[in-house]
């Protein structure tokens, strides 16, 4: 899949991020906002701040597993994942999410949350890479 329109005078630049590719203009030697499906583009600002989190991804989602290994067969929902870490809802929505997508972390049962609707369980799969 080609993430990335040529212009003319315009060659890809390198990149190590999947679904992120900058273009350099030989001409006037510019950064260009980069082209990703769909029509969305993002700006190099974006890309820095994506580049600079990667690293506290890493550590987070150690400190995820611990807690689960803590909590061990009754597992914990997002909310009380977040609640323990002091982490945003968000970051540990999209922490688990990667996890389960790895095969670290799998989602079991469901339990009530404190306002009564029901949240998944996440748990630390058999699979668990350290």
């Amino acid at each position: 899949m080609t993430l990335h329109k040529k212009s003319p005078g315009c060659n890809p630049g390198d990149s190590n991020d999947r679904d992120i590719v900058q273009t350099t203009c030989k001409a006037d030697n510019s950064s260009r906002q980069a082209s990703l499906p769909f029509g969305r583009s993002v700006a190099e600002t974006s890309k820095q701040a994506y580049r600079d989190t990667r690293p506290l991804a890493k550590g987070r989602k150690a400190l995820l597993q611990e807690a689960l290994r803590e909590a061990g067969d009754d597992g914990l929902t997002r909310a009380e994942l977040a609640e323990t870490l002091h982490l945003p809802i968000q970051t540990v929505c999209g922490l688990v999410w990667s996890m389960v997508r790895a095969g670290v972390l799998v989602e079991r049962g469901t339990r009530p949350t404190k306002s009564g609707s029901s949240a998944k369980i996440v748990r630390l799969s058999d699979r668990e890479v350290d």
